[in-house]
């Protein structure tokens, strides 16, 4: 191997290493309760609202079904990306990144996350009452203030 050839695959290794571990501490470490602890507040601030809203017990109870469906759906999604390759090892060669399939990926799965978060919040709406539906809009406003 030419030292060119050796010097350019121990600069992309050094690269991917550097990248990996400074990804490290925000996806596995520290960074990662402090994520959590923000997807809590907002699961927080949801059941909050979903108190205030005096739901009946069958909107109650529809909600839940629609919260365990939910559930089945992103189980069986993630059972079917364990099989996929998802790192960033399959964007990468010695010849470069495949950009365009690095961002398609990401955005595929930007756009199914929109998707499923739409579907939820039409479920949601769907067994409001009219009244209902506006203290709903008004909490949600509210609480970006």
């Amino acid at each position: 191997m030419t030292i060119l050839k050796t010097l350019t695959i121990v600069s992309i290794a050094g690269i991917m290493g550097a990248t990996t571990l400074s990804a490290e501490p925000f996806m596995m470490g520290e960074h990662c309760k402090s994520e959590r602890g923000m997807h809590k507040g907002k699961q927080d601030n949801m059941r909050k609202i979903m108190q205030e809203l005096n739901l009946t017990d069958e909107q109650k109870a529809t909600l839940k079904a629609d919260r365990q469906a939910m559930r089945e759906t992103m189980k069986a999604k993630r059972a079917t990306m364990k099989g996929a390759s998802r790192g960033m090892s399959q964007f990468v060669t010695v010849n470069g990144v495949d950009r365009n399939a690095m961002i398609a990926q990401a955005t595929e799965r930007a756009t199914n996350m929109a998707n499923m978060r739409a579907d939820r919040i039409e479920k949601l709406m769907s067994i409001l009452t009219p009244e209902q539906k506006i203290k709903f809009v008004e909490l949600l406003q509210a609480q970006k203030k």
